[in-house]
């Protein structure tokens, strides 16, 4: 039953119908995620994702992702932590702190205050200090373990971005 809920709400996001796959996708329409195979588990919340996405739920959608990444092997988790900085990050920087203080779970604080980081200034500086900052305080939260991508290339684009310029000027015009 549970595969043919899968099938029937891939095929409902091939036709570009988000909400009949949420629908499908929706508990009592699916049994329960805990009692299906992990593969199972993590198709779901991969569907239900895309879904959300495709509606506008972004942090809906980025919370699904959240709960896929404890189902995925490390070697899938990149690609996933990308994911989730993308979405997190076209969030708001009042909302992000805005979540931070409202929720309860380590884990769900540590992603938006992670997004919060990138979104929260435009000054690379600033930024970089505030990821490094995270990565301390959280050393052991999953994205600190397997880096979102972005977050890494802010990291080196300070690393590598030169120290001194140099101008060049002609000594006479002709």
């Amino acid at each position: 039953r549970a595969q043919l809920q899968l099938q029937r709400a891939d095929l409902a996001l091939a036709r570009n119908q988000p909400r009949e796959a949420l629908e499908l996708l929706q508990e009592g329409a699916l049994p329960p995620l805990a009692v299906l195979a992990n593969e199972q588990q993590q198709r779901a919340h991969g569907l239900r994702s895309t879904a959300l996405a495709t509606t506008g739920a972004t942090l809906d959608s980025a919370l699904e992702l959240i709960a896929l990444d404890a189902l995925l092997p490390a070697s899938a988790r990149a690609a996933n932590h990308s994911n989730i900085w993308q979405k997190l990050t076209q969030l708001s920087p009042q909302k992000l702190q805005d979540l931070t203080a409202t929720t309860d779970s380590e884990a769900l604080q540590g992603w938006y205050e992670l997004a919060l980081a990138a979104v929260g200034s435009s000054d690379m500086d600033r930024q970089l200090a505030a990821i490094q900052q995270w990565r301390t305080k959280r050393s052991s939260h999953p994205a600190a373990l397997v880096m979102p991508p972005q977050a890494e290339l802010i990291e080196a684009l300070a690393r590598e971005r030169p120290q001194r310029i140099a101008l060049l000027l002609p000594l006479a015009t002709n």
